[in-house]
C-alpha cells in the first residue's frame, strides 16, 4: 500500500512538471519563450552578450537584469519584426549598482536599431548610457531612466513618440555635478508626446518649448526655484503636473535634502499655472517649503480634482488663508506634515473658506500637531457633506469627541492612529507638558516639550498608501512587473472587507483598557482597529454593550461590529512580543484559504464568535489562551509578521 502511494505521488509530480514544460518553449535556450514563439524572456540569466535569436515571429524580447555591457550592430538582425525591447538594469550608474559590479559602462552601437522598422517600445533604463543611439521613427515609448545622460541637444527624430522617461539621470545617488539640459529643438518634432518625466535631474528651470500635446509632466526633485507667470500657458492638454520637492523642507527628511538658497520657498506667482483653458486635474506642490500662496493662483484650475500640499509650512495659512475658496471642484487634498517646527496648537483650526470645497471627499491632515479635535473644529468640517475620509494621524491628539463626527453624514474612514488618545477621565496633558498658541495671529508661540516624541522621518520617494494620490504611470511605461503573491496582511484584509464601510483606526495610541464609553460615536462601526495599544485586560464582552444595531437592523454581536472583523493586537507586559487574534463575526470568513492556513499555523489565532450566547464564556477563555506568549511559538515568525 505504501509503495503504491509513493508511485502515485511520483506520477502526480511528473505530471505537474510535464505540464510546466509544455508551457515553456526552449527554442531560444537559455531564454524562455511562449508556445507561439512571439515573446522571448532572457531576464536574469547572467548573460554577458545578446544571444543570437533568428525568428520572424518574435515581437518582444526581455534582456533585463543581466550583465550585458556591449550591444553589437547586428545584435537584433534576426528579429526584424521586433516591437518591444527591454534591456534594463544591466549596468546601474555608480552608487546604484551592486557591490560585485563596481566597473561597468554599457555601449550600444549607434546603428543597432536601424533595421527594426516595427520597434514601438524601447526600455533602456539602468545601463549607465552616456548617449542616445539612433532611434526608429516608429517608436512610441522611450525609457532612458537611471542612466548618465546629462544633455540632449539634437532632435530624436521620433515623431510618433508618446512617452519619454528621463528620470534620475542626475541626482544625489547618480551625481553629474551639472544641470541637466534638454534643448528646445528636441520638443519641436514631438507633436504626439503625452508623458514626459524629468524628475531627479538637477534641472534649475522648467525646459522651454514643451509640446502642447503633453498630458503628464513630472518635474519632481530638481532644483527649480521659481515658476514664472504663464509657464504652462500653452499646455492646455496637461492633466497631471508634479513640482514636488524642488525647494525641500529638510527638518524631517529621511534622505539627502537640498533646500533652496536661503531656505526660501518655491517662488510662485498669481499666474504660474495660468492657461486659458486648463485641463489639470492633479497638481503636486509637496515639499516646497511653501508658507503662503499668491492671490488667485489656483483660480485658473477649474478642473482640478486632487491637490497635494503636504510637507510644506502652511500651518498658519490653513487657519487664516483664503486659498481654499478657489478650489471648489476639489475632491482630494493632502495637507499632511505642515506643522510649525517645535510648535503645537491647542486645537485643529481650519479656515472657514474650506467650506467652499463642497465636493471634497478626502481630507488628509496627518502631522499638523494639535491636541484636540474640538466641536468648533468640526463645525467647519460639518459643511463638507460629501467628506468620506478624514485622516488625522500623528497629531498628538489627547481629546476627541467621536460623537461629534456624526455631523459628517458621508464620513466612513476615520484615521486617528499614532496619537495620544487614552479615553481616560482627565486625560488631557497638563499645561506644563504642552502649551500651545490659540491661533497664528498671536505672537506668543510656545514650544512643545518634544523630548519624548518619536522622531518624524519622511521618505520622499515612498509615501504611505493614504497620503499621496498620484497618476499611475506604470501602464504608460508598459512595464508589467511580475506579480508576486504575498501572504495577506491586515491591510489587505481591511482593503477587502472594510472598503466603503464605516471604519475607525485607533491603533498606536495610549489606550490601556476599553469599556462601553470608549465606543461612543462608533455605534455603527463595521471595522475597528485597536492594534498596538497597551491593553492587558481580560475581555468579557461587556465592553461593547453601548453599541447599537446596524443601520439595516441585521444581527449583531452585542450590537458592536457586524459582518466584518475585530482585530485585537495587544502589547504584552514584557513589550517584546506582539500577539494578534482575529475574531470572525461572519460565517463566510473561515472559508478563506489564508485564514485556514493561519489556523493550521496557530490554531488559536483565528477565532469565530459563537452564535449561541451560552458558548460566549468559552470564547473569552480561548481568547486569553490565544493571547498567551507560549502560543506564539507554534507558528512561523515570517508569516505571522506579514499577516499582522
Amino acid at each position: 500500500m505504501l509503495l503504491a502511494m509513493a508511485v502515485l505521488r511520483n506520477i502526480l509530480i511528473f505530471g505537474q512538471l510535464l505540464s510546466l514544460v509544455r508551457t515553456q518553449n526552449v527554442k531560444f535556450f537559455p531564454c524562455d519563450s511562449d508556445e507561439n514563439a512571439t515573446t522571448v524572456d532572457c531576464c536574469g540569466r547572467s548573460l554577458k552578450k545578446v544571444p543570437t535569436i533568428k525568428s520572424n515571429t518574435v515581437v518582444s524580447i526581455n534582456l533585463s537584469q543581466n550583465k550585458i555591457h556591449h550591444v553589437e550592430k547586428d545584435a537584433f538582425a534576426g528579429v526584424l519584426n521586433l516591437q518591444t525591447l527591454k534591456i534594463i538594469y544591466n549596468c546601474q550608474p555608480s552608487r546604484l549598482r551592486a557591490l560585485d559590479n563596481d566597473s561597468c559602462n554599457m555601449e550600444i552601437h549607434p546603428q543597432v536599431f536601424k533595421s527594426l522598422h516595427n520597434l514601438t517600445f524601447l526600455y533602456l533604463s539602468g545601463n549607465s548610457l552616456k548617449s542616445i543611439p539612433w532611434l526608429p521613427e516608429t517608436l512610441k515609448v522611450l525609457d532612458l531612466q537611471n542612466n548618465c545622460i546629462f544633455q540632449i541637444t539634437q532632435p530624436l527624430k521620433t515623431p510618433n513618440l508618446e512617452g519619454l522617461f528621463l528620470t534620475k539621470n542626475c541626482f544625489y545617488a547618480n551625481p553629474c555635478y551639472q544641470s541637466f539640459y534638454i534643448s528646445e529643438m528636441v520638443f519641436r518634432e514631438l507633436h504626439k508626446l503625452k508623458n514626459l518625466t524629468l524628475g531627479y535631474n538637477n534641472l534649475t528651470s522648467i525646459p522651454k518649448g514643451l509640446p502642447p500635446s503633453l498630458e503628464s509632466l513630472d518635474l519632481r526633485e530638481n532644483t527649480i526655484t521659481k515658476i514664472l507667470n504663464g509657464t504652462f500657458a500653452n499646455l492646455t492638454m496637461l492633466k497631471y503636473l508634479s513640482l514636488e520637492w524642488n525647494c525641500q523642507r529638510c527638518d524631517h527628511a529621511a534622505r539627502p535634502c537640498f533646500p533652496c538658497p536661503g531656505l526660501k520657498p518655491l517662488d510662485l506667482y498669481s499666474n504660474s499655472f495660468y492657461a486659458e483653458s486648463s485641463s489639470i486635474i492633479y497638481l503636486s506642490l509637496r515639499g516646497n517649503s511653501l508658507t503662503d500662496f499668491p492671490e488667485g493662483i489656483f483660480r485658473p484650475l477649474k478642473n482640478l480634482k486632487s491637490l497635494d500640499l503636504s510637507d510644506n509650512l502652511l500651518a498658519c495659512t490653513m487657519q487664516n488663508g483664503t486659498f481654499f475658496a478657489d478650489l471648489k471642484g476639489l475632491t482630494w487634498i493632502s495637507l499632511i506634515y505642515n506643522y510649525e517646527p517645535l510648535r503645537t496648537f491647542d486645537r485643529l483650526t481650519l479656515s472657514p473658506t474650506i467650506s467652499n470645497i463642497s465636493g471634497l471627499e478626502h481630507l488628509l491632515l496627518t502631522g499638523n500637531f494639535f491636541r484636540e479635535l474640538s466641536p468648533s473644529s468640526l463645525d467647519v468640517l460639518s459643511q463638507l457633506k460629501k467628506l468620506k475620509t478624514l485622516e488625522l494621524r500623528m497629531n498628538f491628539i489627547t481629546n476627541c469627541n467621536l460623537t461629534a463626527l456624526t455631523q459628517l453624514p458621508s464620513l466612513i474612514d476615520i484615521n486617528l492612529s499614532q496619537n495620544m488618545l487614552s479615553f481616560l477621565p482627565c486625560s488631557s496633558s497638563t499645561p506644563s507638558e504642552i502649551v500651545a498658541q490659540e491661533g497664528c495671529h498671536k505672537n506668543n508661540l510656545y514650544t512643545h516639550n518634544f523630548h519624548d516624541q518619536p522622531m518624524i522621518v519622511r521618505n520622499r520617494e515612498v509615501p504611505s498608501n493614504n497620503e499621496i494620490w498620484e497618476p499611475n504611470q506604470s501602464n504608460e511605461l508598459g512595464m508589467n512587473k511580475d506579480k508576486v503573491s504575498q501572504f495577506p496582511s491586515l491591510s489587505d484584509f481591511r482593503t477587502r472587507f472594510c472598503h466603503n464601510k464605516l471604519t475607525f483606526d485607533l491603533s498606536q495610541n495610549d489606550i490601556i483598557s476599553v469599556n462601553k464609553h470608549v465606543f461612543l460615536g462608533m455605534e455603527n462601526a463595521v471595522c475597528l482597529d485597536l492594534s498596538f495599544n497597551y491593553m492587558n485586560q481580560a475581555l468579557k464582552g461587556g465592553q461593547f454593550n453601548s453599541t447599537k444595531n446596524g443601520a439595516d437592523g441585521g444581527d449583531t454581536v452585542n450590537g458592536v461590529i457586524r459582518q466584518a472583523f475585530y482585530m485585537v493586537q495587544q502589547r504584552l507586559l514584557d513589550e517584546k512580543v506582539d500577539a494578534a487574534v482575529l475574531v470572525l463575526l461572519d460565517e463566510m470568513f473561515p472559508k478563506l484559504k489564508y485564514l485556514q492556513l493561519r489556523k493550521r499555523l496557530c490554531r488559536k489565532s483565528v477565532l469565530t464568535w459563537p452564535k449561541n450566547p451560552k458558548a460566549q464564556p468559552l470564547f473569552w477563555n480561548e481568547m486569553r489562551m490565544a493571547l498567551s506568549s507560549d502560543n506564539l511559538k507554534l507558528y512561523d515568525n515570517n508569516m505571522s509578521e506579514s499577516f499582522v
